[in-house]
């Protein structure tokens, strides 16, 4: 795929009940595989699915955050699901920034300083642990997913 689909519909699993395995080789976004695919991966359909080719960052980067790629891993329940995505990137001038923001967030939850650096990301799911915990501004709470947990100011008070 050299260029992303305008408006891709999702591939829904009652079209293709027998795909389980998925290798892609892309050179555009990686984030319309994902929504593509969403619906074999939310019935756990999917066994093996890998993404390979070259990406280029730009302003508006149509590249998974870590928090997206995390929902889209842990939609399935599946025991055997094996997900890698490598692939080179570059950037135009002005997404340096960017593509050192996504990488670097990448780094932070894989734990790896190899799993993204330079023009390479190399993430292997599951057995590379892909956490998106974060601490917000506030230094008395921790965002983790969509929920945010906060420590009482007071250790006297019981949160509500």
């Amino acid at each position: 795929m050299a260029i992303d689909p305008p408006n891709p519909s999702p591939l829904k699993q009652i079209f293709v009940p027998e795909l389980r395995q998925v290798d892609m080789r892309v050179f555009a976004g990686v984030t319309w595989v994902l929504t593509f695919f969403q619906d074999l991966q939310q019935h756990s359909q999917l066994d093996h699915f890998n993404i390979s080719g070259h990406v280029r960052f730009t302003v508006n980067s149509n590249f998974p955050r870590v928090a997206a790629l995390h929902q889209w891993l842990t939609l399935t329940k599946s025991k055997v699901f094996k997900f890698q995505m490598k692939l080179s990137a570059d950037c135009v001038h002005d997404a340096k920034e960017v593509k050192e923001d996504v990488f670097a967030e990448y780094r932070r939850a894989t734990g790896d300083d190899f799993s993204a650096q330079y023009r390479e990301i190399h993430i292997r799911y599951p057995e590379m642990f892909l956490s998106y915990s974060m601490v917000t501004n506030r230094t008395n709470s921790t965002k983790i997913g969509n929920y945010i947990s906060y420590k009482p100011l007071d250790e006297n008070v019981e949160e509500v």
